[in-house]
């Protein structure tokens, strides 16, 4: 009944919206061109973007400038231009986030720190974690980061903090066997079984964009993240890392605003909400030669739709069980807070509707309440999609982040514990191997 009743609200919602349209929403980069990897770069990989994949898993992950001092570079008026589209359009901002972070954990090495932390490892943890990080980054949304005594400010130190005591942390171990070793979760998953129904019908949708490759089911792809040079140490937390979490954050919502309710954002809005994020990026500690956004929105949004063709769309058609077991505890997580965000129903509305990919065997998971969870959500970003002056959601999201930004200054900071702080137990349906 309660199901009904939010799918009822989320499609008079759309229909309302929708007479205030004002026409059809083109696509800025079509999604189901992303499946086939070779034809992404077939005019060559993008500078940045290979000296990232070249150097950057090697390259220490802080470049040891000040978080408080301003890059040379940095521009007021981009940077005020980049907040001024977070708050006209925070709702689809922040789920283009939630996706994109669900996305970004299948690289391997940016989930090998969530997995190290324990920070993120049962849907409790992550709840804290994840609404922390919404915090966090609401923070330099609405606030001058370089101005001493703001909650940006404040957020920017305390997160460069949390990195450097990881990061000091993990590079501490031998090697990567010592790492894992010293994590919670043992290498044994039971269930999980959406990592095999995604790896099948993604292997389908890449077979089909990419008709002249042949692959097996048990083959590697040969993607840019498999042709690291394992040869050299590597640094944990080293800059590829900051720099794909970095993309995370901005790729989808300059590759496909108008999935998100951002048809009618200006050129001139996106490239402010980049260069925020390759002046935030700047004062996390990434180099100016690994920066995903620098360059503005145009050579931005070429190495982001390659970066998400050659490593973040290959690592997800092998998704493994821990992937997935991270993904549900934060599915899980954020359902505290946001109804129906489970798993399966989010998955299928990431691959089908924000990638543009048929998934019938992700599909067939659905439960009937999770297919009602499924049409709800489709209301709401119909809705958005019409919503292109905000008169609708911009007050109901502007009173959430009003609640985390009040919640975030409770947060006594002396009294967060970074690594292992809370019993563990097992996320629904994804079950890990718990080392005590």
């Amino acid at each position: 009944m309660a199901s009904a009743t939010v799918r009822f609200a989320c499609v008079a919602v759309a229909a309302l919206a929708a007479s205030r349209a004002v026409g059809a929403f083109p696509g800025r980069a079509g999604a189901a061109s992303l499946w086939c990897p070779e034809a992404s770069v077939a005019d060559g990989l993008e500078p940045v973007l290979q000296r990232l994949v070249a150097e950057g898993p090697h390259a220490y992950g802080d470049s040891g400038v000040p978080e408080n001092t301003p890059p040379p570079w940095y521009d007021r008026k981009r940077f005020a231009a980049g907040q001024r589209l977070t708050e006209i359009y925070p709702v689809g901002i922040t789920y283009a986030h939630i996706q994109a972070l669900y996305m970004v954990m299948a690289v391997p090495s940016v989930l090998d720190v969530l997995v190290y932390t324990g920070n993120s490892d049962t849907p409790d943890e992550a709840w804290d974690r994840y609404y922390d990080t919404v915090a966090g980054v609401g923070s330099w949304y609405s606030s001058d980061i370089y101005e001493p005594g703001t909650w940006g400010y404040e957020q920017m130190k305390r997160v460069r903090g949390l990195h450097r005591m990881v990061r000091l942390d993990m590079n501490e171990r031998p090697d990567q066997e010592g790492v894992r070793n010293r994590t919670r979760l043992g290498g044994n998953f039971s269930g999980c079984p959406a990592s095999a129904a995604v790896r099948r019908d993604l292997d389908e949708v890449a077979s089909s964009a990419c008709p002249f490759r042949k692959r097996s089911p048990s083959a590697v792809d040969n993607t840019i993240d498999n042709k690291q040079d394992n040869e050299k140490p590597k640094s944990w937390m080293s800059q590829y890392d900051m720099a794909m979490t970095q993309w995370a954050f901005v790729a989808p919502v300059i590759l496909f605003p108008e999935k998100y309710g951002l048809a009618n954002a200006t050129e001139e809005l996106l490239d402010g909400f980049v260069h925020m994020w390759e002046t935030i990026g700047y004062s996390l500690g990434i180099e100016d030669k690994f920066n995903m956004c620098q360059g503005g929105l145009n050579a931005t949004l070429l190495r982001a739709r390659q970066a998400m063709a050659t490593i973040v769309l290959p690592q997800m058609r092998q998704a493994r069980p821990p992937w997935e077991y991270m993904a549900r505890c934060m599915a899980d997580g954020l359902a505290y807070f946001i109804p129906g965000a489970d798993f399966n129903s989010q998955l299928e509305i990431m691959l089908r509707d924000t990638l543009d990919a048929p998934v019938p065997s992700v599909t067939a998971l659905l439960s009937p309440l999770q297919r009602e969870s499924v049409k709800g959500y489709r209301g709401i970003m119909e809705a958005m999609r019409h919503d292109r002056e905000n008169w609708f959601f911009r007050p109901v999201s502007s009173a959430a982040y009003y609640i985390l930004k009040t919640r975030a200054r409770l947060i006594p900071k002396d009294g967060i514990k970074l690594l292992r702080h809370r019993n563990p137990h097992r996320s629904k349906d994804c079950f890990a191997e718990i080392r005590s």
